[in-house]
Parts: C-alpha cells; structure tokens; sequence
C-alpha cells in the first residue's frame, strides 16, 4: 500500500483531533505528535483544528492560576477575531489552542445597550446551573445585530474507571425575536476493554412572550422553559437506553445456555484447577 504524504497524515490528524472524546484532547494530540513526527508541521497546522475542537466543544478555562478561579468559555459566540470576551468581567484575551491556557488578558468595552439583558440572564443562568449541575460552566453571550446566545456546559472526566462525559447546550436568540432555539449535546465515551461512545443531541425551542424590560423576569420565565426541556431531553435519553438495555442488549445474548440452568462460573474455575493439577501428576 502507498504511504500517505505528509499533507495526507496532517490531514488525517486534524480528522483524529476534531474527533476526540471529552476530556481526552490532550492523549490524541501526543499520539498524533507521535506518528506525525514532526513538531514543525504541527506548530503550523494543528493550532487551527484544536482551536475549531474548543470552540465547537465549548471549552472551559481558567484566566488565572489559582485552583478556585471561574471558568470561562471558549466558543465562538464570544470570539472577536484572535481574540474571546469575557463580559462578566468586562476583559479580553487570547487562547493557546495547543496549552490550553489564556493569555494577554486586557479590559475591553462591550455593548452597553444588551448589557442590562444579558447580565440578568448570566445571573439567572448561573443559578439554574448550580442547582442542576455539579461542575456546570455558563456563558451569556451578546452577539452580533442584538442576538443572545446561552451556553451551558458540564463535563464528567472520570479516567480512573475509564469513562468521560459532556454536557453541552446553547440556546440562541435574534433581536426582536420570542423563540430561543435550543441545540443539546451529550457525549459519553466509555473504553474498558473496548471503545464504545454516546452520542445524542436534541434540536428544541421555547417562546417567551414576557416583556425584556423586565430583565429578572424574563430571565426566570426564559430558565423555566430551558429547565422544562433539557429535563426531558435527560428523561428521554434514560428511557431509552433503559429499552435498549431490556430489549436489544438482551436479544444478542442467551439469557440462560441450552440446559436451561445458570452456570456456577466458580465451580467450572474449580473444575479447570482440578484438571491442569491432575495433568501435571
């Protein structure tokens, strides 16, 4: 078989690196190094893909060193050419795609109109978030003519028992408008002794027919809905991997061998013992 040309396996890595599951960027990006083997060539070409991944996956950073700093997100509703906003706190800054940290943090203006708006709704967002999710990171973003985007995330790494988890959803709005449109992702990778991954997502909408004037309000009758239906999404996806577990995973397996009777799985070890002990006298 020919071998790939450099821009063929350049190529391939971004493939392997947009594809990543959550929390594992970091091992496909070495493995990737290890077969390229050219660190030239990514410095050049691989920032570009990992820079797409942590805004489509809406990576969460810390602007400082310190262990208890908050999160902020990267996405693509709050990048302003090279650099992403963080209006809770009014700054700017620049993110390595590759090191995953921030830098060059400096104070920018934002939109003073949508500003009342959205603080309400990063308020209420944050609250919603502590109470349904463990390590929820939120971001409530101004964009651009007026629009609003929402972005909640929360993610499970839990290598030790080789298994990680995302959440993601954002909910986006244009100026003017009723409807949130809402888009919900879950992505679960499990791998002890093998590689099986979750993928589900849910496109939804939701009216809000009070008036913004009343920020706090509408925010609270906005968090409702979104609460209404990411908890249906949550109920959906158990209902249906509980069906999957009682119906499709049962029809691939026996539930009992031909004899009808279990096995006594510690009985054959014994039996097994007792042969290679008498093989050997």
């Amino acid at each position: 078989m020919q071998e790939l040309s450099a821009a063929e396996r350049m190529k391939a890595a971004e493939s392997f690196l947009l594809q990543s599951p959550p929390g594992e960027i970091n091992d496909v990006f070495h493995d990737i190094r290890t077969l390229i083997n050219n660190d030239e060539a990514l410095q050049t070409d691989v920032p570009d893909a990992l820079l797409k991944y942590h805004t489509e996956q809406l990576t969460t950073v810390s602007k400082s060193n310190s262990s208890d700093s908050e999160q902020v997100v990267i996405s693509e509703y709050n990048r302003v050419e090279d650099r992403f906003i963080d209006p809770r706190k009014r700054e700017s800054f620049r993110f390595d795609s590759i090191r995953q940290t921030v830098e060059d943090v400096q104070s920018c203006e934002i939109d003073e109109e949508s500003e009342p708006l959205r603080s309400a709704l990063d308020t209420a967002v944050q609250k919603y978030a502590l109470e349904h999710y463990p390590s929820g990171v939120v971001g409530v973003f101004s964009g651009s003519e007026g629009a609003l985007h929402i972005c909640i995330i929360d993610n499970k790494y839990n290598p030790a028992n080789f298994w990680n988890g995302r959440w993601r959803s954002v909910w986006s709005k244009q100026a003017n408008d009723t409807t949130w449109k809402g888009l919900i992702k879950v992505n679960v990778h499990y791998y002890e002794d093998g590689n099986v991954q979750l993928e589900n997502e849910r496109e939804v909408e939701v009216t809000i027919d009070g008036r913004e004037e009343d920020h706090e309000a509408y925010g609270k009758a906005l968090l409702k809905q979104i609460a209404a239906q990411e908890k249906t999404f949550q109920l959906a996806l158990n209902e249906a991997y509980d069906e999957l577990a009682e119906t499709t995973f049962k029809g691939l397996r026996r539930a009992l061998p031909l004899t009808r009777n279990k096995l006594d799985w510690n009985k054959i070890l014994n039996y097994r013992i007792g042969n290679e002990l008498g093989s050997r006298g």
